[in-house]
């Protein structure tokens, strides 16, 4: 497969490209989980830490990334729901719209990164990690009919830098 951002061939499984990390999945309308998409951010801003991954492309990651999770923001923002389910549908959207929009805050912090400084990338992580959690909550909350019960432990998704 053929990244539609800068022609670099990769392999059919990968969900990124790995010259310039743009969404190979969305390219072809699939869409990653929000576990996977916080997964993936997590493995570039270690890349990133860790200097193996250049400032000019870990802007193009999160671009990439900001971009993915816009476009599904204005998905749901054009959504028209029926009187009839709206009230049943009204918290997972707006759960939803919240991870979201924590994701995207998340991602703009992280675009702060300088080499030298961790602290943007901690920072930016850890809010995103909590709109994740807040999509993965509502994606429940869909599939489920009913909210979900309280997690009695820590975070499921654990930041290692």
């Amino acid at each position: 497969m053929f990244c539609g951002d800068c022609g670099e061939r990769n392999p059919d499984t990968t969900l990124f490209c790995q010259s310039c990390f743009a969404s190979l999945a969305y390219q072809q309308g699939q869409y990653c989980t929000p576990d996977e998409n916080f997964d993936r951010l997590r493995e570039g801003a270690q890349q990133a830490r860790a200097g193996r991954m250049s400032p000019a492309v870990f802007t193009r990651f999160l671009y990439s990334f900001r971009g993915v999770v816009r476009e599904a923001l204005n998905n749901i923002d054009s959504l028209i729901i029926h009187d009839r389910i709206f009230q049943q549908t009204f918290i997972q959207r707006h759960l939803m719209e919240l991870g979201m929009h924590c994701f995207l805050e998340g991602i703009a912090v992280m675009e702060q990164f300088q080499g030298d400084n961790p602290d943007a990338l901690v920072r930016g992580l850890k809010i995103a990690q909590e709109g994740s959690m807040k999509m993965v909550e509502a994606t429940l909350m869909t599939t489920s009919g009913s909210e979900p019960e309280e997690d009695e432990g820590g975070s499921f998704l654990d930041i290692v830098i």
